[in-house]
């Protein structure tokens, strides 16, 4: 029985029925990790440490990022013991070397505004703006990171990625719609919060690019379908497999073959 929902329970639904199944349901064990997942998670903490540095009123060296960088990698090698499995010949000291580059890059362009609050959690009601219907579950998450802009509120959330991000990606990003309402029933006007995705890209020449966008109340009537539907499904027990192109590198694909 649910008692909560997350924006990743509700992409991993949308993605592929049966792998929310595994995952959460039947909680297979991952027999291996895919070094992009541990990358970004990496990545993301050594983001976090700089943050909340800059929180405090201090600068962040490039040195202290990276050891926090590397200490997410050992903890996966050493404490958590997991098979990492790796692509495109990449191994743990190319990816350290990729790493490196990107952190250095995201250090000589990032303008980061008044820190409001870094990896802020939240529980809030989900509910149908317009009907005022509500959920029996709330949604729960965290914010990677708030500032305070010249224009008002900025609502980030960091990725790493090997291309650019296109329009329609950013104008229809569920994570940001959630990040939007969220913000909407802590009070603030949905059209007057800058949502962006901060991206450092990890193929070629490294570059850090933001992609700003907006939602309005029309996007959380979408967002409350949408959890409603997924939310019906899963309670219902409607697993079946979704094949995409994510399947290449899904962690259930064993599991999936056998279902």
């Amino acid at each position: 029985m649910l008692n909560h929902i997350s924006y990743t329970q509700i992409s991993t639904y949308l993605a592929c029925p049966l792998k929310y199944s595994f995952q959460y349901v039947e909680q297979v064990p991952w027999p291996f990790k895919p070094e992009g997942l541990i990358f970004g998670s990496a990545i993301h903490q050594a983001l976090e440490h700089y943050y909340n540095g800059r929180k405090e009123g201090r600068d962040v060296p490039l040195g202290e990022m990276i050891a926090l960088y590397d200490a997410a990698w050992e903890k996966e090698t050493t404490e958590n013991a997991i098979t990492i499995r790796f692509k495109n010949g990449n191994t743990r000291d190319s990816l350290f070397d990729t790493a490196e580059a990107m952190l250095e890059t995201f250090l000589a362009t990032v303008k980061p505004g008044e820190i409001l609050a870094v990896e802020q959690p939240f529980s809030v009601d989900i509910m149908d703006p317009v009907s005022n219907e509500k959920l029996s579950v709330p949604l729960e998450g965290r914010i990677d990171l708030i500032e305070r802009i010249p224009s008002g509120i900025a609502v980030i959330d960091h990725k790493t990625a090997a291309k650019k991000y296109d329009d329609e990606r950013v104008a229809n990003d569920l994570q940001l719609t959630a990040y939007s309402y969220v913000m909407s029933r802590q009070g603030h006007d949905p059209e007057d919060i800058t949502l962006r995705f901060d991206v450092l890209m990890k193929n070629g020449n490294c570059s850090f690019l933001s992609y700003p966008t907006f939602r309005t109340q029309k996007d959380h009537v979408r967002l409350f379908k949408t959890a409603q539907s997924v939310t019906r499904g899963i309670e219902a027990g409607a697993f079946y497999p979704q094949k995409s192109w994510m399947c290449n590198d899904c962690v259930f694909a064993g599991e999936c073959g056998k279902w």
